[in-house]
């Protein structure tokens, strides 16, 4: 079974300024036009870390950040419920729900974890590379698990951007959740 726990993320600071600026979708999907777009609207835009020149570049530009207070870290681990409202590649809308978790990495021998997709070695490179450089998960990694649905709490997100929105899960068991 995977062995999934709480943890202290690493976000933008409320003085970073509107996280729309801030935010942008995941690396593999931004075509060279957006990404400069991206870098463009905010010195602080996450491609800056995500698509960086360099993942030295990323790793410099990840310390100044946190020592600037742009990020800042939580200082409790907490699990987080997300929910996401997108277009699918078909045009049908979809929300997807799920937790931001810290995961225990087990080879995939073990067989805890299963591939779901046809992953390319550049790829798997180039970001293990971005990892090993800032020493930090920058986008998170999608994983289904079969069991119950997710529950989203029944109250406003502690952040939203765009179709995004996350809350913080206390353990309270009085913690109201949707159906």
């Amino acid at each position: 079974m995977a062995q999934v726990r709480p943890f202290r993320a690493l976000r933008y600071s409320p003085a970073a300024g509107p996280v729309e600026r801030l935010v942008a979708p995941p690396y593999d999907v931004i075509s060279a036009e957006e990404r400069a777009r991206y870098l463009a609207l905010d010195p602080h835009n996450v491609v800056h870390l995500t698509l960086p020149e360099s993942e030295q570049q990323a790793a410099r530009e990840l310390s100044e950040w946190q020592a600037d207070g742009v990020l800042e870290r939580e200082t409790e681990p907490v699990v987080w419920a997300l929910s996401q409202t997108y277009t699918g590649p078909d045009g049908v809308a979809r929300t997807r729900n799920g937790l931001v978790v810290a995961l225990r990495v087990e080879p995939y021998e073990k067989r805890v974890v299963l591939p779901h997709e046809r992953t390319h070695a550049g790829p798997i490179e180039g970001r293990l590379r971005l990892l090993r450089a800032t020493r930090t998960e920058l986008e998170p990694i999608f994983l289904l698990h079969d069991g119950d649905p997710v529950e989203i709490p029944r109250r406003e997100p502690d952040l939203a951007a765009g179709g995004d929105r996350l809350w913080r899960v206390e353990d309270d068991p009085g913690e109201r959740f949707a159906d």
